[in-house]
């Protein structure tokens, strides 16, 4: 594809389409399905979020909601309260991945624990739905690690959550890694991989057979859960009383 690898859409189209949505279909919550919704700069971030507030505002878009992806580090207080102050923001996806250091390093995560916790912090404090995900096993995982992020889960057990095991996408700096050192198996439809750790690669085993109804599948309970807690949102931002 020409062009630039990453390109912004003008905020005025992105409000037209969901005007559009909202007059011919009754469309009032609009989920932005994009890792890239944020840039790594709060002041852009702040000004598109304005601008489209402003675009819809212009076509007479009142009631709606929005829900959006972030990673740890786009979270800033006041980044919160401009989402849900200018585009009634009730959902943030967080891509935690991981709350060991190690791993965060291995899995190419430029955030810390310190920064996973403090974005969980400032939605709850703004009362914005936080479902996260965590990437428990890796090509690298280790008990410690393992048992750092049960950790972080149990402290963390109020908000919707889930967690499995890292893929190795065609592309990624892991997948090539694991190539070089002959650790994988497969194709590109599908690359298959052993833990280094026999431990955890064993904890691997027994989570997918044991946790199978709880976290894998379409109808899985977690995916329930937050279902659930969305359309609890909804409610209090639809119907308050």
């Amino acid at each position: 594809s020409p062009g630039k690898r990453y390109r912004l859409r003008d905020m005025g189209d992105v409000a037209e389409e969901m005007a559009r949505l909202h007059r011919e279909r009754g469309i009032d919550f609009f989920v932005f399905q994009d890792d890239d919704f944020f840039v790594p700069r709060l002041r852009t971030n702040l000004e598109r979020i304005h601008a489209l507030a402003d675009e819809l505002a212009r076509r007479d878009v009142a009631e709606f909601a929005v829900g959006v992806k972030a990673r740890p580090t786009d979270v800033h207080p006041e980044l919160v309260d401009t989402l849900v102050e200018r585009l009634h923001c009730i959902e943030v996806s967080l891509g935690i991945e991981n709350d060991h250091p190690d791993d965060l390093r291995a899995l190419n995560r430029n955030a810390t624990p310190a920064d996973n916790q403090r974005a969980l912090d400032l939605l709850r404090e703004g009362h914005v739905l936080d479902p996260f995900n965590l990437q428990l096993f890796h090509p690298d995982a280790t008990v410690e690690s393992l048992r750092t992020n049960l950790a972080f889960m149990e402290r963390n057990a109020d908000a919707p959550f889930n967690f499995g095991r890292t893929n190795l996408y065609a592309g990624t700096p892991i997948l090539e890694r694991m190539l070089d050192e002959g650790r994988c198996e497969g194709d590109y439809l599908w690359w298959s991989y052993r833990i280094a750790d026999p431990a955890v690669e064993a904890a691997y085993e027994v989570l997918r057979r044991t946790f199978g109804p709880r976290t894998f599948g379409v109808d899985c309970v977690s995916t329930r859960i937050l279902d659930d807690r969305l359309r609890i949102e909804l409610v209090r931002r639809f119907a308050p009383g």
